[in-house]
């Protein structure tokens, strides 16, 4: 579950908080439990992050559409296959294609799903493949013009320690 730069990097900055077996045994898992599966219900936003082959990285956020019908209504953000199998739809955006361009080049994704209300964190890493909709998803997500079909690699929720559950509480740093 770590790779060789992140042990390095526990090691020589001494800040490894649990033991790698603890991390690896009960944190970090290849699926979903089921209540990261009802967190993620739950959200109506994500960030996403990609690379292109060059490692050049990209962060987006990603958002449920509104509902045709019902202005009031939001869609689902996404579905759950599986414990390990996650449906997204891709909407049409600033025309860039940063991240399924880089998902044509790297398959690799990165999402982290928050609840600033609650402060919850939930990060899911995984493989993705850009797939057309189907009649299925298009009843779901009319207006998608792609779906990412994302398989689960690593799990975790993340500390929430720096996630503020309130904007207007405490004082800020001002800038000049």
């Amino acid at each position: 579950m770590f790779f060789d730069n992140q042990l390095k990097a526990q090691q020589q900055y001494k800040e490894r908080k649990l033991p790698p077996e603890i991390i690896i045994n009960k944190i970090i898992t290849t699926s979903l439990s089921s209540s990261q599966i009802d967190f993620i219900r739950q959200c109506f936003f994500c960030f996403i992050a990609s690379s292109n082959k060059q490692g050049q990285c990209d962060c987006s956020f990603r958002g449920s559409d509104i509902d045709c019908a019902d202005s009031d209504l939001l869609l689902p953000l996404l579905k759950v296959i599986s414990p390990d199998v996650l449906i997204m739809p891709d909407f049409s955006g600033n025309g860039i294609f940063d991240t399924v361009g880089n998902f044509l080049d790297n398959k690799n994704i990165g999402m982290i799903f928050i609840d600033f209300e609650k402060g919850i964190r939930l990060r899911v890493n995984g493989e993705v493949k850009i797939l057309q909709p189907t009649s299925e998803y298009l009843t779901l997500w009319p207006n998608a013009k792609r779906i990412f079909e994302i398989t689960t690699k690593r799990c975790f929720f993340n500390c929430n320690k720096r996630i503020k559950t309130s904007f207007n509480k405490g004082k800020y740093y001002e800038y000049e």
